[in-house]
């Protein structure tokens, strides 16, 4: 794996230029490993990248970045992200460039570093890394970027709902075109009118996600002055809802696997079947079942793990892995009930009055009303990024439909060789062979290479999840970190409790709680931990090297920390790396 090389983050340089001149790049994938987890191809890195540049340029230009600036940045945008041994990666260092551009940058760059999962670059433990310097804004510029943004919060909501309505339109046309019949270009048309229609309004998503960031880390910054050592896992409790539309598919499908396990007769025809899908399509018996499931895939079928890799089936389109997510959810016993939200908060709050330091009276009274303001207003943009998301979602599905139908018909023409060859390719190649503006290459023999390179990182070693690389990233020199090795040895990790309970998990065999290597308290996996109750940490180091298939593991979703256990069984040596 030569393609891109990398040392690990080690001195304290700001993402500019070394010593020597050579550019510095800080490169961190802690959160956006949610989005696009593992080996990432060629088309979706690309589709993703445009997207970026994009979206964030618009946010800027509608938060009064003015359009010279925005034209003196215009790199800075299109390195948003980056394709590092075909792994997604945020560039840490352009992120805090696109910040810089906007007033107040030195007070909100430790929110973002806590919103992305990720230190300032340049950082390393031990040491206090330097901020990128913002120049300082005039008065008159501060104030209109203020004016905006007050702005913007007050039209945010209609702006939102426009923009869900714009993707709702794109999915029921998508739906309604038969885009299997479609000639190759008028595909590439139709991806590009997409791609343009969603894009204009997407930039909404970012205002909401600077505002979760502004007001969240208001919250924790007042939560911990005020309530010690108890306020996370207060404030956690408190940030629980009854509306979040990521746990929507989940209750869906955990009705669905109740239903069937009060039905043992149906659930054991589904165990004897050779072919359970076609049983479920066929057979009378199961057809209260056939409907509660085809609901659910018209519905939720293009929300599913890696909905966002363009080479991945959906459910919609391979409802198989469904069926068997909920044959083992019936089959399973039935869980315990998670506390109530509503009882949660109820009791939270009475934690929050006992924990205030201050004495009773009007300074305690004040201190308690704005906790409660800034819980609310988080709560309400948690909401919306998650309608967000699924937003996003929707729009990826419309794009694969019109990829797989491309690469149906390019294998047709004999320009490509196999189906999925076309996910080898990025968008700008596509897009220069269609109309004429790639130079001549054999698309082939490049999908061939890149099948090979692509197939050595997946089996390979998985990279860090912070790097530096200095100077042309080509040719950066690579040596792997010693973090995984050290981890496996370890017995007891540390992450970022997001929601609070103490449990014992056999992993891969039970929901009982969630651990995950990556993220922050603002990923979407440790939003929807929280919303369902479900005990969780993010952000452990190590973990996927420390921890076994089978292993026990013992969890504390308010300290954070996760202890392993030998199971019995379980052979001494090196650990197994689960995917």
């Amino acid at each position: 794996m030569t393609a891109v090389n990398t040392i690990p983050l080690a001195t304290p340089q700001v993402a500019a230029a070394s010593g020597d001149g050579a550019t510095v790049r800080v490169w961190d994938n802690a959160n956006i490993v949610e989005s696009f987890s593992g080996v990432t191809l060629p088309l979706t890195y690309s589709v993703a990248r445009e997207a970026y540049a994009t979206v964030y340029r618009n946010a800027c230009r509608s938060l009064g970045v003015s359009p010279s600036t925005l034209d003196a940045e215009a790199d800075v945008f299109e390195q948003m992200i980056g394709h590092l041994d075909g792994r997604v990666y945020y560039n840490v260092s352009s992120w805090h460039r696109v910040l810089a551009l906007l007033p107040g940058f030195g007070a909100n760059q430790p929110l973002l570093e806590r919103m992305m999962g990720a230190a300032r670059p340049g950082g390393r433990p031990g040491e206090q890394a330097r901020p990128i310097v913002a120049a300082a804004p005039d008065l008159a510029g501060l104030a209109g970027f203020g004016l905006r943004a007050g702005a913007g919060l007050l039209r945010f909501e209609r702006r939102a709902r426009a923009f869900e309505g714009t993707i709702q339109r794109l999915a029921n046309e998508s739906r309604a075109s038969d885009v299997e019949s479609m000639s190759i270009e008028r595909l590439l048309d139709r991806y590009d009118e997409v791609r343009r229609r969603a894009l204009a309004g997407w930039h909404v998503t970012i205002f909401n996600d600077l505002a979760v960031m502004v007001v969240h880390g208001a919250l924790r910054r007042v939560a911990e002055r005020w309530l010690g050592p108890d306020a996370d896992a207060i404030v956690n409790r408190l940030l629980r809802t009854d509306a979040l539309a990521s746990t929507a598919p989940a209750a869906d499908l955990g009705g669905i696997a109740d239903r069937l396990r009060r039905e043992p007769g149906c659930l054991a025809l589904l165990a004897r079947s050779d072919d359970p899908l076609a049983a479920l399509r066929s057979e009378p018996s199961l057809a209260d079942l056939r409907r509660r499931f085809e609901a659910y895939i018209d519905r939720w079928g293009d929300r599913c793990p890696s909905e966002l890799q363009l080479d991945r089936a959906t459910f919609r389109e391979d409802p198989g892995p469904l069926l068997s997510i909920i044959r083992a959810l019936a089959s399973a016993p039935e869980a315990a009930g998670r506390e109530p939200i509503d009882r949660a908060r109820a009791a939270a709050w009475l934690d929050l009055r006992r924990a205030c330091p201050v004495p009773p009276g009007p300074g305690r009274d004040v201190r308690l009303r704005l906790v409660r303001s800034l819980i609310e207003m988080t709560r309400y943009r948690l909401r919306w990024r998650e309608r967000m998301r699924f937003a996003r979602t929707e729009v990826f599905a419309i794009g694969r439909r019109i990829f797989r139908a491309m690469d149906a018909r390019f294998v047709e023409a004999g320009v490509l060789e196999q189906p999925g060859d076309l996910h080898y390719l990025d968008i700008a190649e596509i897009r220069g062979a269609i109309r004429g503006t790639l130079p001549p290459v054999d698309l082939r023999a490049i999908v061939r290479e890149r099948r090979a390179r692509f197939e050595g990182y997946r089996s390979g070693p998985v990279p860090a999840s912070r790097l530096e690389t200095i100077g042309p990233v080509v040719v950066a020199l690579h040596s792997t970190p010693a973090a995984a090795t050290e981890a496996a040895a370890r017995t007891t990790l540390t992450g970022t409790g997001v929601c609070a309970g103490v449990v014992r998990v056999p992993i891969l065999l039970a929901a009982s709680g969630l651990l995950v290597e990556r993220g922050s308290l603002l990923s979407h996996s440790a939003i929807v931990a929280r919303e369902l109750g479900l005990p969780a940490i993010v952000g452990i180091d190590g973990l996927m090297a420390a921890v076994r298939d089978g292993q026990i593991v013992e969890m504390d979703g308010s300290s954070g920390v996760v202890r392993l256990v030998e199971a019995p069984g379980l052979r001494a040596g090196a650990p197994e790396r689960s995917r």
